[in-house]
């Protein structure tokens, strides 16, 4: 009863935030809903016949082409680092993890899509640069979650099962991730050439915005919404069949870690150091036409409040995982298919244009509700099998992870691209959404080391390094059933 009574505020913010707009869009998918003048009149299937017309399908087979990298990485280069890591012992993960730190909070797509349009002009830039932008993130949130995977709680165990499941759920991700693809498509080439580039979310912008027509875009949402609900079911089900849970061990070393150097730890020390400059090496390519750039600060005329406008507004049981279940469907939905909604109501109530319009529309973050869910459901398998106080087992060792997940959904957030786009007041633009168009027309000012400063990305780094190695590092993510008893605490370095 406790449980259903504090997850009811999150039930009602799902309802306004995602169940409502879901509604509206398969509503007006069927209407002919003039953006300027109000006008609504019954289409029948007309928008649904004009999205395939013009190019949905296509758009959704170029978003997947997007994720082919991606999935790369899941599957194989960031397995590899993290076995490699996990086998080469603490500092070995710890070296890893501090190295990817700064790929962990390098998310600035806009800034990233501006450089790789200036420094290469060829017709593949676009694919290039969603897949080598963003190779870095992807590896090292990957490789974080797979460490947390392999960590033991007994010797005897194995942590495959575990990192089978991470690897499902983080290949649902980044297709969804791709599916609803924006900045770098739109940046670089607008949809172009003939459309060659278009995505869903370009092809719902371009219709909603640009023809003015919100059933036409609505079309584009509901159809994207299958998918992606899909998506998120299918990520629900394999968390629920799997028991997943997330756990914070009291010490560093796992289980299966032993002390000296083992057979076969040199070997792994070795495989860490080669994958780790080879991730690196990828990572500083795909990122390099942004960082270096992070010191053109150009502050062009109306852009004087773009920093305070991008980074303000996102500020504002046992079986307890089945809870997860209502919100399922908009696991991986984000605001892009939800966007005629918030533009309506926005445009109704006279916000747009303002401070207030840009705070995003999705009050609650739905990702990160699954994260604290399977948290607290693993500390409180543990503190019910070492009957201990509430403080030790269930609040202090999850108080770390909610400033960190605060922390990545304002990085996401002041990010999206899209929203701010629909939402900013042309004369007070977000860096986002304003310095991609003037990187074009001003030669040599891009002002794109705005969009995310160098003193907010130093900042990000260095809390991420301590996260890494003060939090994140004794994390755990565990499947099946439950183990009894507390593990081995041992915090002595494995040399």
């Amino acid at each position: 009863m406790l449980g259903w009574l504090l997850v009811l505020p999150a039930f009602v913010l799902l309802l306004w935030s995602y169940v409502w707009p879901t509604i509206w869009d398969v509503w007006t998918s069927f209407r002919r809903v003039s953006l300027f003048t109000g006008a609504d009149t019954s289409a029948g299937s007309a928008n649904y016949d004009y999205a395939f017309r013009h190019g949905f399908w296509g758009s959704v087979g170029y978003a997947l082409t997007l994720v082919a990298v991606p999935l790369l990485v899941v599957a194989v280069a960031a397995p590899a680092l993290a076995w490699a890591a996990h086998r080469g012992g603490t500092v070995a993960r710890w070296v890893v993890r501090v190295a990817l730190a700064l790929p962990l909070v390098a998310y600035a797509p806009a800034a990233i899509a501006v450089g790789w349009a200036l420094d290469h002009r060829d017709a593949g830039t676009v694919r290039a640069a969603a897949w080598w932008g963003t190779f870095g993130l992807g590896c090292a949130v990957a490789v974080t979650a797979y460490l947390a995977a392999l960590r033991r709680r007994t010797p005897g165990r194995p942590a495959w099962p575990a990192a089978v499941v991470v690897g499902g759920l983080l290949a649902l991700a980044a297709i969804a991730l791709g599916l609803q693809g924006f900045a770098y498509p739109y940046v670089i080439a607008a949809g172009g050439p003939q459309g060659a580039t278009t995505t869903p979310m370009l092809l719902l912008y371009r219709n909603t915005f640009m023809l003015a027509s919100l059933g036409s875009g609505a079309a584009v949402a509901t159809l994207l919404l299958i998918p992606l609900m899909l998506l998120g079911i299918g990520a629900t089900v394999l968390v629920i069949a799997s028991r997943l849970r997330i756990e914070v061990d009291p010490g560093y070393r796992s289980a299966d870690e032993p002390r000296g150097w083992p057979p076969g730890r040199l070997a792994a020390v070795v495989a860490t150091v080669v994958l780790l400059a080879i991730v690196l090496a990828v990572s500083l390519y795909g990122l390099w036409p942004w960082l270096s750039r992070l010191g053109d600060t150009t502050l062009p005329r109306g852009a004087g409040s773009a920093f305070l406008d991008t980074w303000v507004p996102p500020l504002v049981s046992r079986y307890s995982e089945l809870l997860l279940l209502p919100f399922a469907p908009w696991l991986f939905v984000g605001t892009g298919p939800l966007l005629g909604s918030a533009f309506s109501r926005m445009a109704h109530g006279g916000q747009l244009g303002t401070f207030f319009a840009l705070i995003p529309p999705t009050w609650v973050a739905i990702p990160v509700l699954f994260v604290a869910t399977l948290l607290f459901r693993g500390q409180e398998a543990r503190w019910r099998a070492e009957r201990g106080d509430v403080a030790r087992f269930l609040v202090l060792p999850v108080l770390p992870m909610l400033p960190l997940l605060f922390g990545a959904v304002w990085l996401w957030q002041a990010q999206d691209m899209l929203w701010q786009l629909a939402a900013s007041n042309p004369e007070r633009p977000t860096a986002p959404a304003f310095f991609p168009g003037y990187a074009g027309y001003v030669p040599g000012h891009t002002g794109i080391g705005l969009v995310l400063p160098v003193a907010l990305l130093v900042l990000f780094t260095l809390l991420a390094i301590a996260a890494q190695l003060a939090y994140l590092d004794r994390v755990a993510v565990r499947v099946g059933r439950e183990e009894p008893g507390q593990p081995p605490v041992d915090d002595a370095l494995p040399m």
